[in-house]
Order: C-alpha cells, then sequence, then structure tokens
C-alpha cells in the first residue's frame, strides 16, 4: 500500500527513503483511495527535496514534522544523516497532534 513510484530529485540526487511505521500505514490504509493517493504523492514529492519544502513544518517542542496535506497532516520524522523519512501518523487536521 506505501509502495507508492518515486520519482527521482533533480541534480540526479536521489530522493531520501521513505518508511511507514505501523500505526502511519494502518492510517494510510483506513483513506479513501483518492486521499491516499494525495498522501502517497505529497510524501513522494517530499522525498526529492524536503529542505524546500512549503508544506513541511517542524513541530515545537517535539522532534517531528508535520506535511499538510489539505485538511489533513502527515506527522513524521526527517533522518537526515540516512536520508530517510519515518511517517509516524496520518490524521485529521483536528486530532493531529494529540498524544
Amino acid at each position: 500500500m506505501a509502495d507508492a513510484p518515486q520519482r527521482h530529485a533533480e541534480a540526479g540526487e536521489k530522493p531520501w527513503d521513505v518508511n511507514f511505521e505501523g500505526r502511519a500505514d494502518k492510517d494510510l490504509g483506513r483513506l479513501d483511495k483518492k486521499l491516499r493517493q494525495r498522501v502517497l504523492d505529497a510524501v513522494d514529492d517530499l522525498a526529492e527535496n524536503p529542505e524546500e519544502s512549503s508544506n513541511l513544518r517542524k513541530l515545537k517542542g517535539r522532534s517531528e514534522h508535520r506535511l499538510r496535506v489539505g485538511e489533513w497532516r502527515v506527522l513524521l520524522r526527517l533522518e537526515r544523516e540516512s536520508r530517510s523519512i519515518a511517517v509516524l501518523r496520518v490524521r485529521p487536521r483536528g486530532s493531529a497532534y494529540k498524544r
């Protein structure tokens, strides 16, 4: 399900690796097909260059980032050393930040 095809980054750079953790994979599976594809496309675009995404914000007081996809939020952790993105949750905006 989380195996979206990845486009290659510009300037010959390899895109970051994306891993959907258990809860995020489950969240993704609950979305309708159209929304699921929007989320996968947004994460795929992010993997090309996370540093330049206008929809990515660091969460204050936490180690995670959030990616805005319409009214939905993708909570993730950027691991710069390994150039990987760990997707933690996919939640509606109103409940995305509750622990």
